[in-house]
């Protein structure tokens, strides 16, 4: 038997997801899986409860014990500040991407970039 696993965050898309695959598979071999990062709103906990109980499938919690933030601390791992862009990175670690649309301060190409616009970029 196939166990189905769903990694069920507590939004509307991973509920859509655990439907679709109860649609497909039932619920027999059905995994709700539920990341617990202990800076959640209650409502959220709420929600994967009360769902849970309507699909007929006890949520599977798995934690550390830590929020994000202390992982970051014990990982030392360095959250980027807000007034600098990871596009700034990538402009000057890979030749081509300013070709390719991307500007100063934006991640994401404008659409005015965008192919068949008439950007003299595109």
């Amino acid at each position: 038997m196939t166990t189905h696993v769903v990694q069920y965050s507590g939004g509307i898309g991973s509920w859509a997801a655990a439907h679709r695959v109860i649609a497909e598979h039932g619920t027999r071999s059905l995994v709700l899986l539920v990341a617990d990062t202990r800076i959640e709103d209650p409502d959220l906990w709420r929600f994967v409860h009360d769902s849970s109980v309507h699909i007929g499938v006890e949520p599977t919690v798995v934690a550390d014990g830590r929020t994000p933030f202390e992982v970051f601390r014990d990982q030392r791992f360095l959250v980027l500040s807000p007034k600098r862009h990871l596009s700034e990175g990538v402009r000057r670690t890979l030749p081509g991407v300013r070709r390719a649309g991307v500007r100063s301060g934006s991640i994401w190409p404008s659409p005015r970039d965008s192919p068949g616009s008439g950007s003299a970029n595109a």
